[in-house]
């Protein structure tokens, strides 16, 4: 996360700065504007010295706002005056709202000198990110801390023990097995109902892809400074050498197989006003054939020989026939590997059960349900039934926007709690539980209570919702947002 401008744009571009303590529509609209003018958009964020009063958020939390939006190429902490920053960056553009129209601003005299020039927009009209936070935001979060302040008091969590937990990640080796999927999201602006049948008419503005299914789960690892292996299957395809390319700039090692009978799983999202309107899935999802179940398995054996802890991302295409399954399982048990699983099936059959003897599932309820086809019980019998029927002693119930439940082993003191979730106005929902799954785990493989672990696997989905699209979580995001519990 850049605290001070060090920006360093070759190219045409313009600059905004502001509070931006919410993205509303109106700064979609500003940075919509922005981007016609020039191709590059830096935009400074206030720190909270400069900002004073009108930081409702911390600039930590602000900043990762605007670095979530694809409109944004370069975004940082402003800590000095406009006119400065103008007159090291020379954008061709600065770009202020219509209400400083007519005021006085400084950087003007700056951008003449150079021949750039200051325009005004209307984006911000009728929006107030006050009102929007005071509505739709503070109270969610200053509940969900309150119940989280009282969890920690509850397992005796002390702050600087998350520190130091966090911290301690970067030593792990850890092996990701998992789906390859590209995830594809294409903004669009809705221009009304058609007139010929009773749907939605949208214009595409803007696309973008991102890593996800396993792949995102080890790019997480990485990011949080761990030593990662990733292990999956990819198509023969134009999305498969993406994919590869995508993960060689993430500086991430992995041994890919190409697969020519199935393509490449790419889901795209439609979305309009910060909102999924339609998802597209293209995949196949036969089981992997048992030459390429040997293959990953034997280069996956001398990965595990030295590694400290194994994820299993599944996404039910195929890539965990249950055979490939146990002898995973089997081959790290051997190894003093310390094992988590999670098996997603939100448009899919999936069977969690499938991971037995793990040392960690973080199913979804939905999961957990289709798997045991118990529709009716609570969350905590239904807990208690996957702890029976699996034999893993800690699993972590996901349950979207009311947050997780987790069940630990019988003889702790306390063996059963729950953690709302940090906030309840997502950007972006896709990827919260691939984020939770690798932060729990390598929380619980570096000595932390399931306590501890569940609560910084909280935090991690909270930065992860409050992005569109799978980038991976920084360690120093993590620990910037664990100011929230001190």
């Amino acid at each position: 996360m850049d605290n001070s401008f060090n920006v360093n744009v070759s190219g045409e571009c313009v600059y905004i700065s502001g509070n931006f303590n919410v993205i509303h529509s109106g700064h979609l609209r500003l940075f919509s504007f922005a981007k016609e003018c020039a191709p590059i958009l830096v935009v400074g964020v206030n720190s909270d010295s400069r900002a004073k009063a009108g930081a409702l958020v911390c600039q930590a939390d602000r900043l990762q706002g605007v670095i979530a939006n694809s409109y944004v190429d370069h975004a940082f902490i402003q800590q000095e005056p406009t006119e400065k920053i103008v007159g090291n960056l020379k954008p061709k553009y600065v770009i202020k709202g219509k209400e400083h129209e007519g005021k006085i601003n400084p950087e003007k005299k700056i951008l003449e000198q150079y021949g750039g020039k200051l325009l005004f927009c209307s984006g911000e009209a009728n929006y107030s990110s006050e009102v929007l936070l005071n509505s739709e935001i503070t109270q969610i979060d200053s509940d969900a801390i309150t119940h989280g302040l009282a969890y920690m008091d509850r397992h005796n969590i002390k702050i600087d023990n998350l520190y130091k937990l966090a911290n301690s990640f970067k030593s792990k080796k850890v092996c990701v097995v998992g789906d390859l999927i590209m995830d594809e999201y294409i903004v669009c602006e809705a221009q009304g109902l058609s007139r010929e049948e009773p749907v939605m008419v949208v214009s595409p503005r803007e696309g973008k892809k991102f890593i996800g299914g396993g792949a995102i789960v080890a790019g997480h690892a990485l990011g949080y400074g761990a030593n990662v292996e990733y292990f999956g299957v990819r198509g023969d395809d134009e999305h498969g050498r993406l994919a590869e390319k995508k993960l060689n700039g993430m500086g991430l090692n992995f041994c890919v197989l190409a697969d020519s009978s199935r393509p490449t799983t790419l889901k795209t999202r439609y979305r309009v006003d910060n909102k999924s309107v339609l998802r597209v899935n293209h995949f196949r999802k036969h089981a992997i054939s048992k030459e390429i179940q040997d293959e990953l398995f034997s280069r996956l054996k001398t990965e595990l020989a030295q590694s400290d802890l194994l994820i299993m991302s599944d996404f039910n295409y195929g890539l965990f026939p249950d055979e490939f399954v146990e002898r995973l399982t089997s081959e790290a048990r051997k190894s003093g590997v310390f094992i988590a699983a999670d098996s997603q099936c939100s448009s899919q059959i999936g069977n969690v059960k499938r991971f037995k003897g793990v040392d960690i599932l973080t199913p979804t309820e939905h999961e957990a349900r289709v798997s045991l086809q118990d529709p009716d019980s609570g969350l905590v019998v239904l807990s208690e039934k996957m702890q029976e029927v699996t034999g893993v002693p800690h699993i972590v119930l996901t349950l979207n926007k009311e947050g997780i439940l987790i069940q630990s082993e019988p003889q702790d003191a306390w063996n059963t709690d729950k953690l709302p979730a940090f906030t309840n106005n997502p950007l972006d929902t896709s990827g919260a539980g691939d984020c939770l799954l690798v932060t729990v785990a390598l929380a619980m493989k570096s000595g932390g209570s399931i306590w501890q672990a569940a609560l910084l696997g909280s935090i991690a989905a909270k930065i992860q919702v409050s992005k569109l699209g799978n980038d991976p979580i920084r360690l120093n995001e993590l620990i910037d947002n664990l100011v929230c519990l001190s």
